[in-house]
């Protein structure tokens, strides 16, 4: 590298000189041209300033002065003018042409919700677009896309949001149910926060904003109204009537929902409707850990390993004060249990990554790689209305130590807390410039884009190694 700034200097410092000469000339005889006495005198002087005007080089008086600047380019520039694009930035420029998006990702640049139901009411005017603007480059795989979500941004608040250095894709409801239909069971486990996520990948998965998230088919009409469109999630009463497993749906509004579904026979010979879609979330709030609940996730998991993987989303923190050692103690609670069930899951039984089975590689060498692939996310940034004796413990200077701390603990490289399995999604960055209605919770807006960062993650998920 090399500095690049005598040329500019000196053409400065040359402008300046030669504006002082013009000045002073002009100075001179318009004082001799005022304070002469003579009428031949006066006239003489007004003569030279009139040929002055006339004669002096124009170019030298127009030129402006320049400030003197320190530019660093390449061993190989050849000028400042045609190479500024060489000008170093921290992440790559962001590219908003998006006649170069690929044919793949046309629905990003179109509002996927344009055929939901009730996207036309006046109360629940929400499109994909007002949610994530498409950029380029696309993130090329799962860990550059978390580190991007994480680590985005608005431009004002309640914008689209850009995730930093690469962009996710904006799924349609297809693709988010061929996503979904690759794995054996989704599981989603925590508390409200990541319950909400839960409610918005069923308004995905349902094609519908107005009771996508809710059972809306046992609801009277005051339910109806109350907990219309955004309101399923910012009305409590509203938000506890969240659907918690894709049977739910099959079995009391099969025709709500979007993914390819039908009739199967059980193998008691009866028949009931069945999707490859298979997405359930288990309440679990806080550390001490409740047997039952653990029992209940374990009944959710197949004795034998079946022929697809399983994908576990887990959110927690507000329940503990985000307490960092309560946290690790809840999700190693959760990850024990799971291994206790379903001894296929543990680490040490996985191939590592590029390896078709453990024999190739050696057990000893698969020790630690991940079989059950697992996503913790971290709670939201905090809002105007989160209650006064909270914001110690759960403002957000908290929740950004606490959101730090996780990746760090995730992130060891010999993997000591949770194995390499773990992985870990931030949203206090997604959300800080977003409305929640209690400071606490987000509405449907936000959950709406952290569940298509679940989906993006889902997507990048090799699931063929399994």
């Amino acid at each position: 590298m090399k500095t690049v700034h005598k040329q500019l200097h000196s053409t400065r410092r040359g402008s300046r000189h030669e504006h002082y000469h013009l000045s002073a000339f002009f100075r001179f005889w318009y004082r001799r041209l005022l304070t002469n006495t003579s009428a031949s005198a006066s006239l003489a002087a007004l003569i030279i300033l009139v040929l002055g005007l006339a004669f002096w080089p124009k170019q030298s008086t127009l030129r402006p002065t320049r400030r003197c600047q320190s530019l660093e380019f390449d061993s190989n520039t050849s000028s400042a003018s045609d190479n500024t694009s060489n000008l170093y930035h921290p992440f790559a420029p962001i590219t908003l042409d998006n006649s170069n998006l690929a044919a793949y990702r046309q629905p990003d640049v179109i509002d996927t919700f344009a055929n939901y139901k009730f996207r036309q009411h006046p109360k629940c005017n929400i499109s994909s677009l007002s949610l994530h603007k498409p950029f380029s480059p696309l993130c090329p795989d799962r860990q550059s896309f978390l580190r991007a979500f994480s680590g985005g941004g608005r431009i004002g608040f309640d914008a689209p949001y850009m995730p930093r250095d690469c962009d996710m894709r904006w799924y349609s409801t297809e693709e988010v149910c061929e996503i979904f239909s690759r794995f054996e069971k989704v599981i989603v486990v925590g508390d409200s926060l990541i319950r909400h996520v839960v409610g918005a990948l069923n308004v995905l998965l349902r094609k519908d904003l107005g009771y996508g998230a809710v059972t809306g088919w046992n609801f009277g009409e005051e339910e109806s109204q109350k907990c219309f469109c955004t309101h399923q999630m910012d009305v409590k009463a509203c938000s506890v009537q969240g659907i918690y497993r894709t049977s739910d749906v099959l079995l009391h509004d099969p025709d709500s929902f979007a993914c390819p579904h039908g009739l199967v026979r059980t193998a008691d010979g009866k028949q009931e409707m069945a999707s490859p879609v298979n997405l359930v979330v288990e309440l679990m709030l806080k550390f001490p850990l409740d047997p039952t609940e653990l029992k209940r996730l374990q009944n959710l998991l197949p004795k034998e390993r079946p022929k697809k993987p399983i994908a576990f989303a887990f959110g927690h923190g507000l329940w503990n004060d985000m307490d960092l050692q309560a946290t690790v103690n809840w999700l190693q609670g959760i990850l024990d249990a799971m291994y206790e069930a379903a001894p296929y899951l543990r680490p040490e039984n996985l191939p590592r990554e590029g390896s078709s089975n453990v024999a190739e590689e050696g057990v000893a060498e698969a020790r630690g790689q991940p079989l059950a692939h697992v996503l913790f996310v971290t709670p939201s940034a905090a809002g105007v209305l989160k209650p006064d004796q909270w914001i110690l413990t759960q403002g957000d200077k908290a929740l950004q130590v606490f959101e730090t701390s996780m990746h760090n603990l995730i992130h060891q490289e010999d993997g000591r807390f949770f194995g390499k399995g773990v992985e870990h999604l931030g949203t206090w960055n997604m959300s800080i410039q977003m409305d929640k209605w209690d400071g606490v919770h987000l509405n449907l807006r936000g959950n709406l884009l952290k569940a298509m960062g679940l989906v993006n993650w889902l997507g990048g998920i090799e699931v063929e190694k399994w």
